[in-house]
């Protein structure tokens, strides 16, 4: 008897760090997708995959967790797509046109269907409110520990790709980029709450340890946003990090002593 393993697996750009896309499948319909953009089929997914390879990137899939209970997959599915937020909603990068899982909010719409909603959603302006409630939405978003424990057993053991290595190897934000970053946070205020989570993310991690994580995470291949998922890291206290000077300093520090005579 043939017992069916499922799984759920992210699509992403070579050249970016989030997924544009998680689903669920079996044998190998992960691998489906990029056919399914060369035969011209009509959809976001595809155009993105299809504007990616005509501009020489890859499109990179990954197993991020297995099963034999179908079921499992699907929760996973749906948290994950819940965590990375849909782009037809305003809510995210995903380009899901589903919440996935089974039943009404699993369905597959046609691709006359999903033409008609891109194009009614096509340079349409969000109102204040709109807005507003996206922004409340994210809010206090966490994955729960159940979610984190599954996606961390998945993780283990698990050999990274030379083509996920590659395509992480030495990416660094430009000067501008930065630049950017910095002018807008310079004169921001922050609330009490703000500033006591900073503390006691500070008190959490030592500038040692922070300096550790960003080296794990440039070794490991993975991008920092699913290096964060699967550590259980909040994503702005790894950017924290990566702004700090201190643990900078103690990154290049460690990296120069941990080089080979």
């Amino acid at each position: 008897m043939i017992v069916k393993v499922f799984y759920v697996y992210t699509l992403r750009v070579s050249n970016e760090n989030a997924p544009f896309y998680v689903g669920k499948g079996c044998g190998r319909r992960v691998d489906a997708h990029v056919v399914q953009a060369q035969s011209n089929h009509k959809s976001h997914k595809c155009a993105k995959i299809r504007k990616a390879l005509s501009l020489g990137y890859d499109i990179i899939t990954e197993k991020v967790f297995e099963s034999h209970d179908e079921q499992e997959c699907f929760d996973l599915e749906r948290s994950l797509i819940q965590q990375y937020g849909r782009r037809d909603l305003g809510t995210g990068v995903l380009t899901n046109v589903t919440d996935g899982g089974e039943g009404a909010s699993g369905c597959l719409a046609s691709p006359e269907t999903r033409q008609k909603l891109s194009a009614s959603h096509t340079g349409r302006p969000k109102s204040p409110e709109t807005r507003q409630k996206l922004s409340d939405a994210k809010k206090g978003h966490t994955t729960s520990a159940a979610t984190r424990q599954k996606i961390s057993a998945a993780q283990k053991g698990r050999p990274v790709s030379e083509a996920t290595r590659a395509a992480n190897m030495g990416r660094t934000i430009s000067p501008e980029t930065r630049q950017k970053m910095s002018a807008a946070q310079k004169g921001r205020p922050k609330s009490p709450e703000h500033c006591q989570k900073l503390s006691d993310a500070a008190a959490k991690y030592p500038r040692q340890e922070a300096a550790d994580h960003i080296i794990a995470q440039r070794n490991s291949g993975m991008s920092a946003s699913g290096y964060c998922l699967l550590r259980g890291i909040a994503p702005a206290t790894f950017s924290a990090w990566l702004r700090n000077r201190a643990v900078q300093e103690l990154v290049a520090q460690t990296s120069q002593d941990a080089s080979p005579l």
